[in-house]
């Protein structure tokens, strides 16, 4: 695990972290650092720079974001995917509906 460099060898940093981000990195804490945020923070930096680095590794030149929308994206087309079955099934359902009473029209004209 890491451990929080000396003063002498790190930086003071002052960010804004959204609250969300903030109560899972205090989760972390609790049940990884014994509740040191300092440490709990610098090894998911850690960690999220050694997937970030495994991922540009395997996809040349895209970054973090990239990598986030493509992400996005796919679920995207999945979900319009999804939409767009259902809307066949739709159509097939109302042509077989409306061929169905066009050949009971005929078929009662022809019996007439």
């Amino acid at each position: 695990m890491a451990k929080t460099p000396s003063s002498s060898k790190s930086e003071s940093v002052t960010l804004r972290i959204p609250n969300e981000i903030f109560r899972r990195v205090l989760d972390y804490a609790t049940a990884k650092t014994k509740g040191n945020r300092s440490e709990a923070i610098v090894e998911l930096i850690e960690m999220g720079l050694a997937v970030a680095r495994s991922q540009q590794s395997s996809q040349t030149g895209w970054t973090v974001q990239d990598i986030a929308r493509q992400n996005q994206l796919s679920e995207t087309v999945n979900e319009l995917a999804s939409e767009v079955e259902q809307l066949s099934h739709l159509v097939q359902d109302t042509v077989l509906q409306r061929l169905t009473a066009v050949e009971t029209e005929l078929m009662g004209e022809f019996n007439a």
